[in-house]
């Protein structure tokens, strides 16, 4: 992912979106927000939060204003934001001004003597974030959520290199509604390339499978779209258990989309009529 450079975002409200979703990261301040509402007054601050939050320890207030450019910010225009920056309450500890803008040296000088000047009244430091160090942050691996929700054309999944892709999902099952088993589940797909060779012989065999792991006790299974119960067997505590999971993945056009989808959380359920009939089926096979 090092080597692609995203596209800057021209949208101002998208890019407010992306600069919340990071600082909260980069602050470690999940209750980071919005300042407000368009129109209100926001003394220079579009997003403030705390950074580091430690109990016992003073707040340090940090506030960031976001700036969608094509053209260099002027040193008025910092000043300006700075100067109304002063009036947040309260007192802001740090100033980060965020832009879409490539990294500029004569920015860089300015944000310097500000800071001495700040320094020299004992005002907030000022930091100032072009779109490279965006980039850097958005591409971290603890940033790859966020990677993909505001650049998922540009984020080169397990798909790409040909790997193993999967996700961990909690499932809840049961029988017209109620639910009475819960699954800590991995559900994944082994992506065929063409170093694995033939799909009929080989390990090229197992390519293009889906497979699920129960994490309750480490058994895993192996299947293919659609599934069958029986794929199942000692998988799950219980045949019906693997009735129900087999129903439930059958329940979904596109197994890759269950994969790829950010929900973790499922529930499923039966029908008693359907139970009755699944019964009655291995009671015939017995």
């Amino acid at each position: 992912m090092d080597g692609i450079n995203l596209p800057k975002i021209q949208n101002a409200d998208i890019f407010e979106d992306l600069c919340l979703y990071l600082y909260r990261r980069i602050l470690n301040d999940d209750q980071a927000q919005k300042n407000g509402r368009r129109g209100q007054r926001q003394n220079g601050v579009d997003i403030f939060g705390i950074k580091d939050r430690t109990d016992g320890q003073p707040l340090q207030w940090t506030g960031i204003q976001c700036k969608v450019r094509d053209n260099s910010l002027s040193q008025l225009e910092i000043e300006t934001e700075i100067e109304k920056a002063n009036k947040f309450n309260p007192k802001l500890s740090e100033y980060i001004i965020v832009t879409t803008l490539d990294r500029d040296q004569n920015l860089q000088e300015i944000i310097r003597k500000l800071n001495a000047k700040n320094h020299a009244s004992k005002s907030f430091p000022i930091v100032l974030h072009f779109w490279q160090d965006i980039e850097d942050e958005i591409k971290k691996q603890n940033n790859r959520d966020i990677h993909y929700r505001f650049f998922k054309d540009y984020f080169i999944t397990s798909k790409e290199i040909g790997n193993t892709v999967g996700k961990l999902l909690n499932l809840y099952i049961g029988v017209y509604d109620k639910y009475d088993t819960q699954y800590n589940i991995l559900v994944g797909k082994i992506i065929h390339k063409k170093e694995h060779g033939r799909q009929d012989t080989g390990i090229g065999y197992y390519t293009d499978l889906f497979f699920i792991l129960n994490l309750n006790n480490g058994k895993f299974s192996k299947f293919k779209s659609p599934c069958h119960y029986s794929d199942f067997n000692g998988t799950f505590i219980t045949a019906r258990d693997g009735y129900i999971i087999s129903s439930w993945l059958n329940s979904f056009k596109n197994l890759d989309k269950l994969i790829d989808c950010n929900n973790i959380y499922y529930s499923y359920s039966i029908t008693p009529k359907a139970l009755e009939i699944f019964l009655k089926e291995i009671t015939d096979n017995d």
